[in-house]
């Protein structure tokens, strides 16, 4: 028993070792097409109610001898779960600079985001509802010039986060603005980041289904340009403050360029770049509700070591699980792909990589992904096809398979009949790492952490079926350490998460039934939770959505590298 340290542990009954391989449903769906591809930027992706999606993007018009389109429109399209297109693409934003984006509540209703071409270049942000009406008119989000907006949306609102710059154009901190459910704002524009001396730069942004939500960043220090890392801070829905701020990637690593998801119950995934494409991978890392790590940092792409690297983006795709996408190729950097893969909420790789598209391999990059929640996502990409004036947006719909029956490892018990999984994962100040099963019956068995002598927490569920209509969930702790216990019914897939604060005793758990209970409900299982909005931000090869061409593609169509070599030059100062 550990009572000298500052533990926090983490109890899951989660899905890590079922079977979760994806189901692609329908083939690639075309969104739009511009036959000049450097016009073709900002494009953004939103999925909803089992499927259904928005998609968005912005077109430029007028062009400069180098390709950067100055002025442009944002335009959008809704498409249904099973029927494709629900009609034309329509304008939802006036003249753009570049970036734009969109995010949807479980309802459908879509917030669009963009950088203003006129006024100084500010951020703006419109709200339409499920049948593309605008709920008012656009809300100038920002009080200065801004760059790089990144929207999500709740039950409560839609967070915006942004770029901002001084009157020089160098980055001054990330910024942010909380608006309501009808598209105008619930408070001032606030700065994000700490507002130390430290060159800042970007920010992604994701919404629980209560409306807490977490900013993540790159910090750097302006006399350390070569080392940055990633930093996290929670927010209450009203943009309180909450905890301290979190530095994500290990000490002693430099990472530049982050995106996160965060699920329902409010824990978070977080990719980042190395800032280095020739490192081969993308690392990522998750968290709890209460910032504490669920896992080390890990490899993204698997671990092969990817020669051509792009863009990468994550999302939760349900409770306990998010899906990571990338652009790449494994074998050489002739051509590039689309890969994903999905994880658990201990960075357990669930299945094995899998290839997105189906069509021939053309250069393709910019990937996005975006969850409903509850099972369902869909994946976006830009395809560069034989004729290179053209550029394509795609898009393909995935399903979760329905998970399967438990497996028990070192790390994992299997308790009622294979029904259901428990795992253990622990950290401390000097590290983390997961807990060692101990099988004792069918209902019952522990875990060990730093001794194989020594037991620090016992598990027992039980039937209870037939006198509460629910299974039961019984759980001790022989340690005063934070405790985070969840339950997945692998029939179903879904989970019951409790929780206990660190620095106080456990308290027993003996769940019989109650709001969240786990009951029977035709022949399975269910949680009854609220299924809410997620949200996903994306990161590409170290720096913000870059799409690094093989030799068989234009060098600088898409990839922002003036935007990248610009920011180097101001971190350098």
């Amino acid at each position: 028993m550990q009572r000298t340290r500052s533990l926090t542990l983490a109890l899951v009954l989660a899905a890590a070792h079922r079977v979760a391989a994806q189901v692609p449903v329908g083939d690639e769906l075309q969104l739009a097409a511009e036959t000049r591809p450097q016009q073709f930027r900002s494009v953004s992706i939103a999925a909803y109610s089992g499927g259904s999606f928005v998609a968005a993007w912005g077109a430029g018009h007028e062009v400069d001898v180098v390709g950067t389109a100055y002025s442009g429109y944002l335009f959008a399209r809704r498409f249904d779960a099973t029927r494709g297109s629900l009609g034309d693409a329509f304008q939802a934003g006036y003249p753009i600079w570049q970036p734009s984006g969109v995010a949807t509540d479980s309802a459908g209703n879509a917030s669009f985001v963009w950088q203003g071409f006129a006024g100084g270049e500010r951020i703006y942000a419109r709200l339409y509802d499920a049948q593309d009406g605008a709920r008012g008119a656009e809300l100038q989000v920002s009080s200065r010039t801004g760059d790089s907006p990144v929207v999500v949306r709740s039950g409560v609102g839609t967070v915006v986060t942004w770029q901002a710059a001084d009157a020089t154009g160098h980055p001054a901190g990330v910024h942010a603005r909380v608006l309501d459910n009808s598209g105008q704002a619930a408070t001032d524009e606030f700065r994000v980041d700490g507002a130390d001396a430290q060159y800042v730069l970007r920010g992604g942004v994701g919404s629980d289904s209560v409306g807490n939500f977490v900013v993540v960043w790159t910090k750097q220090a302006v006399q350390n340009v070569g080392n940055s890392n990633i930093a996290a801070q929670r927010f209450g829905p009203t943009g309180s403050r909450t905890g301290e701020e979190i530095q994500v990637n290990p000490p002693g690593t430099s990472r530049f360029g982050a995106g996160v998801a965060r699920a329902q119950g409010g824990e978070f995934a977080v990719v980042m770049g190395t800032g280095n494409a020739d490192d081969g991978f993308f690392p990522a890392r998750v968290f709890d509700a209460a910032g504490q790590p669920l896992s080390p940092e890990l490899r993204a792409t698997g671990s092969e070591r990817w020669p051509l690297l792009g863009g990468a983006h994550v999302a939760f795709v349900d409770p306990s699980r998010f899906v990571v996408v990338w652009s790449g190729n494994p074998q050489d950097r002739t051509q590039s792909d689309i890969y994903g893969q999905v994880f658990d909420l201990f960075g357990q790789p669930q299945g094995a990589v899998f290839r997105v598209t189906s069509s021939t391999p053309y250069n393709k990059g910019y990937p996005l992904v975006s969850g409903d929640g509850q099972g369902s996502f869909v994946v976006a990409w830009l395809s560069l096809g034989a004729d290179p004036n053209t550029l394509t947006l795609f898009a393909r719909r995935f399903r979760l398979a329905a998970a399967g029956t438990c497996s028990s490892s070192a790390t994992a018990l299997c308790l009622q009949r294979n029904r259901f999984l428990v795992e253990a994962s622990w950290q401390t100040a000097d590290g983390s790492g997961t807990g060692q099963a101990i099988p004792l019956t069918s209902d019952t068995g522990g875990f060990w952490f730093f001794s194989s002598s020594n037991v620090e927490l016992l598990v027992k569920v039980l039937d209870g079926c037939g006198l509460t209509g629910s299974y039961w969930v019984f759980a001790g702790g022989l340690t005063n350490v934070g405790v985070t216990l969840g339950v997945t019914d692998m029939v179903t897939g879904q989970t019951r998460t409790y929780r206990s604060t660190a620095g106080t005793a456990f308290q027993p758990i003996l769940d019989t039934g109650g709001v969240g209970r786990v009951r029977e409900e035709g022949g399975g299982v269910h949680v009854a939770r609220h299924l809410a909005d997620v949200a996903a931000e994306g990161v590409g090869d170290g720096y913000s959505f870059q799409w690094v061409y093989g030799p068989a593609g234009p060098p600088d169509t898409i990839n922002n590298v003036r935007a990248v070599r610009a920011a180097r030059s101001r971190a350098a100062g």
